[in-house]
């Protein structure tokens, strides 16, 4: 958490700079623009919280998380073009997964925490594949980003923009992209500092075109997209010709009843048909 001596109290109050207050995460009070940042569990233990205070981080220290700790990711997300999005019921089946996986041509996962047994799960396959590029998905509270982290997560989404969890990613440093589904999301999410953005569900429509349309007034901040949900082998190049998104998210790689089974053939080569699809796109794009 950011310690007191960043934090001054800010009684908020409607401003002409900003308009109505309400859940705005970012508004210029008549003296400096702050980034609003509950800090729960340190003022409330300092018993120096009250109602008619918020408590507000300067802008130097805005509550927000940079492109500065998914920086070292893009690269790889853009190449592999895919994160093989999984619930994992059973941990022990979680390292057979991983090898079906990197068979395929897939080296990046979003393991979901879905389950009792998601972290366990986590935990077995940093240790027995330290290259994996693994992800955490459905971070929902704030407490799940040390979780996932000391299991060993390399960067984290979630279906939804939670400012709490934005907040509690940047203390910690880890790199997370927050759900979006509409202007206002994205909009909000750029107000935190986040420039990476899981966008979900990307085709309920079965097509990308409404996606297109939604970011293209927001293309001159250089945004960076992990559409997920409802895609297909057959949606994946319409996506990935985008040239804001990084990687798509795939859960029609390993859907869950394969893992059950332990159906890793089936999983394989779910994986090398997109790796192949990936592996030409990037191919065209160089030449």
């Amino acid at each position: 958490m950011f310690g007191l001596s960043s934090v001054r109290p800010v009684r908020v109050t409607r401003d002409s700079a900003s308009g109505a207050v309400g859940n705005q995460f970012l508004l210029w009070t008549r003296r400096a623009p702050v980034g609003l940042c509950r800090l729960w569990q340190e003022v409330e233990s300092r018993g120096v919280y009250g109602s008619a205070i918020d408590f507000a981080v300067e802008s130097d220290h805005r509550c927000s998380m940079s492109f500065d700790s998914f920086q070292p990711w893009l690269g790889r997300l853009h190449q592999t073009g895919v994160v093989a999005v999984v619930i994992i019921d059973e941990p022990a089946k979680s390292e057979r997964l991983v090898e079906a996986l990197l068979a395929g041509g897939i080296d990046l996962l979003e393991l979901t925490l879905r389950t009792p047994s998601a972290l366990e799960s986590m935990r077995r396959i940093r240790h027995a594949f330290p290259g994996m590029g693994l992800g955490a998905g459905t971070i929902l509270r704030p407490d799940q980003v040390a979780e996932v982290q000391d299991a060993g997560a390399d960067f984290g989404v979630a279906p939804g923009l939670n400012p709490r969890v934005v907040a509690a990613a940047a203390t910690a440093g880890f790199p997370f992209a927050p759900g979006v589904f509409s202007p206002s999301e994205i909009e909000q999410a750029v107000e935190l500092g986040c420039g990476v953005l899981k966008f979900f569900p990307a085709a309920t429509d079965g097509q990308s075109r409404n996606f297109q349309t939604m970011i293209a007034p927001y293309a001159h901040l250089g945004l960076h997209y992990l559409p997920l949900g409802g895609l297909t082998l057959n949606l994946a190049e319409a996506f990935l010709g985008i040239p804001s998104v990084l990687a798509l998210g795939g859960s029609w790689i390993a859907p869950r009843e394969l893992i059950r089974t332990g159906d890793w053939a089936t999983i394989e080569a779910n994986a090398r048909a997109i790796s192949k699809l990936v592996q030409s796109m990037r191919e065209k794009e160089q030449a």
